[in-house]
């Protein structure tokens, strides 16, 4: 049996074996004697005997194995104990009167009247499907697979950013932050198939966001919510104290300074194509006319460009 405790503030399971005779009938015990047996001939408690209390529901089983199933039910907490008192094995009860918790959040109003072990051979479970079922309690939401491409954007590329989201629960919000330089602006992230985001409703959300024109760095992340208003960033301690980030390599940065179309980077190109210079490091910043190649037309272009107002560059 489970002795709740009351004023004791800490329970305990008890056996008792208790006296009868040879009809299974309980004898009178002689007058001014007490029922016996004296004391339990086992009995389980905590160390401390505090940890272990629930002074209402609750129950125990005897297994067959000779352990002892435990409901401790004002905590919703169910566990196994060897004869030696050893816990097995520990489970809190998920289901709230609101519905199941989310992992990793504290649960509470999880009580519980009773729990019970059945043995597949119960006659109750003939015939029933027995396959281990989802999860009782609700995952957290969860972000992964953070990507941005192409890996080296020039200031005239659209970026795309995907992510693939989860939440048993629903998600209810999916956001990218995105600072190019002025603060974090919020853009929607999209699971329809028309944001490079693979198929609609396969969990990866995509964005795709405008060029950054005049090159720079560039910080993002990624921020989800669930049906339940449980939310996380990816990076975790975003925007804080991390956050994802690239540069953004402006059309006609050649010589690789972060900055330009300048006097620098027509000197880098010159000596490239007639000196035997070094390559450019991104080979697109200096294709300036779009062309698909590097030629004479794109010293032109910059040189127009940078003296008598010509157009600006266009890399593709």
């Amino acid at each position: 049996m489970f002795n709740n405790g009351g004023q004791l503030m800490y329970s305990s399971v008890d056996e008792i074996e208790s006296t009868v005779d040879g009809d299974g009938l309980y004898p009178q015990p002689p007058t001014g004697s007490a029922h016996g047996p004296a004391e339990a001939s086992w009995n389980y408690t905590a160390d401390p005997p505090g940890d272990f209390f629930s002074s209402f529901l609750s129950g125990a089983q005897r297994l067959a194995n000779g352990n002892t199933l435990i409901c401790s039910g004002a905590g919703g907490t169910f566990f196994e104990v060897t004869s030696e008192s050893e816990i097995v094995w520990k489970y809190i009860n998920p289901m709230t009167a609101v519905g199941p918790t989310v992992q990793e959040i504290p649960v509470g109003n999880n009580n519980a009247f009773r729990c019970y072990r059945y043995t597949a051979s119960y006659p109750g479970l003939q015939g029933r499907d027995l396959t281990p079922g989802a999860p009782l309690e609700l995952y957290p939401v969860t972000i992964a697979g953070t990507a941005m491409a192409p890996g080296v954007p020039l200031g005239t590329d659209s970026i795309v950013i995907t992510t693939t989201i989860f939440a048993d629960s629903g998600v209810a919000v999916t956001e990218l932050y995105v600072d190019t330089g002025n603060g974090f602006l919020a853009h929607s992230l999209y699971d329809d198939g028309a944001h490079h985001d693979g198929g609609p409703d396969d969990s990866i959300y995509g964005a795709v966001l405008p060029p950054v024109l005049g090159g720079g760095a560039v910080s993002y992340y990624v921020r989800a919510e669930d049906s339940v208003s449980q939310s996380v960033t990816d990076p975790v301690y975003a925007p804080v104290n991390a956050v994802y980030r690239f540069h953004v390599v402006p059309c006609g940065d050649i010589d690789g300074s972060g900055e330009g179309p300048d006097i620098s980077d027509l000197v880098f190109l010159v000596d490239y194509m007639f000196n035997d210079g070094p390559e450019p490091q991104i080979m697109w910043s200096a294709d300036l006319d779009g062309s698909g190649g590097i030629d004479i037309s794109d010293l032109v272009h910059l040189v127009d460009y940078m003296f008598t107002g010509g157009p600006p560059p266009d890399c593709q």
